[in-house]
């Protein structure tokens, strides 16, 4: 008798705990592939329900990213418009976006400039294999591996994407996955440029 519940007792543990496990592996798996970011995820244009301009545009600490040709301040880009795409290799949403970036990056032209800012965690060297296999080549390549650029601008998850002005200030933000290159977002961009 004692055997038996000591066997049952000892099933039950390695069940639960396997259990937990399989959970554990599922929910990593769905993350990392169709990503649970990915239940917003776009299958049509709906770039005008994300977007959200601002009444009177948001000053923006003067943060300092960091450029493969070295680190630059938002100081630095004084005088052009600036769409900002914070990302990482994990999100599935922003793995998804960076070829719509690139081409929106060819449809603006010198206009504006798109930067990819990743917030991938220590060295750049993850995200830029991965733009490098896309073969991304029309995108400034930024990254924060500290996130200290997330913490100042009070970012609550990736994707999201600042629009900047000349003067340095934020103008608009969208937070999610949208269509980067689609009619939408080329409207409400050269809107806010201007030109």
């Amino acid at each position: 008798m004692v055997m038996l519940k000591l066997f049952t007792s000892r099933f039950i543990k390695i069940f639960a705990t396997l259990a937990i496990f399989a959970g554990t592996i599922g929910l990593v798996s769905l993350y990392l592939t169709e990503g649970i970011e990915s239940k917003s995820s776009s299958t049509h244009d709906d770039f005008n329900t994300k977007f959200v301009q601002h009444t009177t545009p948001i000053e923006l600490p003067d943060f300092t990213v960091d450029l493969p040709a070295g680190a630059k301040t938002l100081a630095d880009f004084r005088g052009r418009f600036l769409i900002i795409n914070l990302w990482a290799t994990w999100c599935a949403p922003c793995r998804r976006e960076m070829p719509q970036f690139e081409n929106l990056q060819n449809i603006l032209g010198d206009r504006a400039d798109v930067i990819a800012l990743s917030l991938d965690r220590g060295k750049r060297d993850k995200p830029d294999a991965f733009l490098d296999s896309l073969g991304i080549t029309s995108l400034l390549r930024a990254h924060d591996g500290g996130q200290k650029i997330a913490r100042q601008i009070g970012l609550f998850g990736v994707p999201t994407t600042l629009f900047i002005n000349e003067k340095g200030q934020e103008v608009a933000r969208l937070q999610g996955e949208a269509i980067w290159d689609g009619a939408q977002a080329q409207a409400a961009i050269l809107g806010l440029i201007g030109k």
